[in-house]
């Protein structure tokens, strides 16, 4: 992946639940609540153990270059699909 690069990310959503839980109870809701996602973007850069991506990217040079970022940990990434190489 190179810097602009349009791309779809497949990962596992996080979620926590306050309370007191048996372990029965915990494997059950974690069943229940599972949730893939998709999130398409520009990639930005690998930083520390995560993916940055942006929804937009500027194209001017008298502008910051990225908005709306998101970083995404590595660990709960289950693929990256190159959708189409960026320009520069």
């Amino acid at each position: 992946m190179k810097k602009g690069d349009l791309i779809k990310i497949y990962w596992r959503d996080v979620f926590s639940f306050g309370g007191w839980w048996e372990e029965e109870e915990i494997k059950k809701k974690i069943d229940d609540e599972i949730k893939d996602i998709e999130t398409i973007g520009f990639f930005v850069m690998k930083y520390k153990n995560f993916i940055v991506i942006a929804q937009s990217k500027e194209l001017s040079s008298d502008f910051s270059t990225w908005g709306h970022w998101k970083a995404i940990p590595t660990g709960i990434i289950k693929k990256i699909m190159l959708l189409k190489e960026g320009r520069n």
